[in-house]
């Protein structure tokens, strides 16, 4: 059996427990005298910010996957300067990014495909 995370339009969550891949997608609760639907929340169950059901990130974001040894941020800094896409490094190597939009050219600049990217 698995908890499942629910969210109401007006933000209200619930959890309920399925067994694994048997959730619905949606689902009625009773609030007050009145029963209201409640919508599965991917986003809520992993830790990010949501509202009405579309995610939201906190920005900005550190990448790790786009990390650069910590010897190599000027020269990745040097790089992203040239391509149109400022971008602030950690110490230790990791990118933030400012918006979903400064990700997107980042990673179109440095020829990186995120398959379960959000904006």
């Amino acid at each position: 059996m698995a908890i499942y995370c629910y969210t109401t339009l007006d933000g209200k969550r619930i959890e309920k427990q399925y067994p694994i891949g048997t959730a619905p997608r949606t689902t009625r609760i009773n609030v007050g005298p009145r029963r209201i639907t409640a919508y599965l929340d991917l986003a809520a169950m992993h830790g990010r910010e949501h509202r009405y059901r579309n995610v939201q990130a906190r920005w900005p974001i550190h990448s790790d996957a786009a990390a650069v040894h910590p010897c190599q941020i000027q020269e990745a800094m040097d790089f992203d300067r040239r391509h149109g896409v400022e971008t602030h490094y950690l110490p230790d190597g990791r990118p933030e990014f400012r918006s979903p939009g400064h990700r997107r050219r980042y990673l179109k600049a440095h020829r990186m495909f995120d398959r379960s990217g959000y904006d």
